[in-house]
């Protein structure tokens, strides 16, 4: 799962937080597939593992569910 500084004291500004991750992709650490995985598809996954609905009502509700309904399919 997607895990940075986000919100702590000495990040000044968050903006910068998903671009410095995609560094992994610009040095070529991860390609654009394994980078969507990383920051994406797995939070998707652990916070709808329990809460299928974690994700109703925000801007990320239409590909939450694509992704649900994606690794539901047998």
């Amino acid at each position: 799962m997607f895990s940075s500084d986000m919100g702590h004291w000495d990040v000044p500004e968050m903006k910068n937080i998903l671009p410095e991750a995609h560094e992994l992709v610009e040095k070529e650490i991860l390609n654009e597939e394994d980078f969507k995985e990383f920051v994406l598809t797995n939070p998707v996954r652990f916070y709808t593992s329990l809460n299928p609905d974690f994700f109703v009502g925000t801007r990320v509700e239409e590909v939450a569910a694509r992704i649900v309904e994606e690794e539901s399919k047998p």
